[in-house]
């Protein structure tokens, strides 16, 4: 009786386990339920050496090269050397595309972006050292604007003041 007891149960144990091995049984198919958020609307003003220059609407995360299309693209007379294409860009950026004679001439205020060590060691009370620091910044980031300068050891709204200072009186 202990034999027909034991030999019942296991197979109630067996029948179990294979009820539960088929009831969790993977078919093969995953439900992934993701949520993907509607790409953000930024606006970008675009001017200088472009066929249509003006404001225009675009997704955060674009580009330079994006902001160009959107713009008809470069004129004949547009310097492409002195632009980032790659760059990221932001709410309410401004983008002047220069020109070749503008570049040979010096004659364009001067642009964070184009600014050399020299320029920037130009500004009152930034030295060599503070210099090197924006430029190696500019190279991490890609682009620079007055704003995220103050992302850089040793710039405070006072430096920023001086440099935006500096700019307007080019």
């Amino acid at each position: 009786m202990k034999k027909n007891f034991l030999f019942f149960a296991g197979l109630l144990v067996l029948l179990f386990g294979y009820y539960l091995f088929d009831f969790f049984q993977f078919d093969g198919e995953i439900a992934l339920e993701t949520e993907v958020a509607p790409p953000v609307a930024i606006k970008a003003y675009i001017t200088g050496e472009v066929v249509n220059p003006g404001v225009y609407t675009l997704h955060e995360g674009d580009r330079l090269e994006d902001l160009l299309v959107k713009a008809g693209g470069l004129t004949q007379e547009a310097n492409p050397l002195h632009i980032n294409l790659a760059m990221v860009i932001d709410d309410g950026y401004k983008v002047v595309i220069p020109s070749k004679s503008e570049l040979e001439t010096e004659a364009v205020p001067r642009d964070l972006n184009t600014m050399t060590l020299e320029d920037f060691m130009a500004v009152e009370s930034i030295g060599e050292v503070t210099a090197g620091k924006i430029l190696a910044y500019r190279d991490k980031v890609g682009f620079l604007t007055l704003e995220n300068l103050l992302e850089i050891e040793g710039i405070g709204e006072v430096k920023v003041a001086l440099i935006r200072k500096y700019l307007e009186n080019q």
